[in-house]
């Protein structure tokens, strides 16, 4: 018969039960039950690198927005990622500007309407990525671009001459 655990304290100079002794025979396997978000943090910039082109959705999406460039670049160029991700990207607007001159620089992806107007409505997109990409809209998103008021002035001045231009010319 086991004795009652959940009656009164030791006494006191007693030893007490260390609980992490309970736990000491899964300490192997504690790294790999961590969150995602915690183990990540806990990798070396190498580490978190050769992560990058290897990891699933989940990673990807924490690993883009990690605050060293080239860690982000290497999430970016995963040969797992696809065009509904990049697509997600370019519409964060937590996103590095170089991730996103990247996303711009990448002719397969901006053969997707949705990645090329998202990267024009993403206020973070650099300024002559975003003029080149806004010839590319249809008239209706351009007229919207013109008048959103979180984009720089500049691209949406050339979104209101493009629609003008579009109206006037047929």
């Amino acid at each position: 018969m086991e004795p009652d655990r959940t009656s009164s304290p030791p006494p006191e100079g007693a030893p007490e039960s260390d609980p992490s002794a309970a736990a000491a025979p899964d300490a192997p396997h504690a790294i790999e039950r961590l969150p995602l978000f915690a183990s990540i943090q806990r990798m070396s910039v190498a580490e978190r690198m050769q992560f990058a082109r290897r990891a699933d959705k989940e990673g990807r999406g924490l690993l883009i927005r990690d605050s060293n460039k080239q860690v982000s670049l290497a999430a970016l160029n995963n040969p797992k990622m696809t065009i509904q991700e990049i697509e997600q990207f370019a519409k964060s607007r937590q996103l590095d500007t170089d991730i996103l001159r990247e996303i711009g620089s990448n002719v397969e992806w901006l053969k997707n309407y949705a990645v090329v107007h998202a990267l024009v409505a993403n206020p973070r997109t650099p300024l002559p990525i975003a003029l080149r990409l806004l010839s590319r809209l249809k008239t209706l998103d351009m007229k919207l671009v013109g008048t959103d008021r979180n984009l720089p002035s500049a691209i949406r001045i050339a979104a209101t001459k493009f629609v003008k231009s579009r109206m006037e010319g047929g």
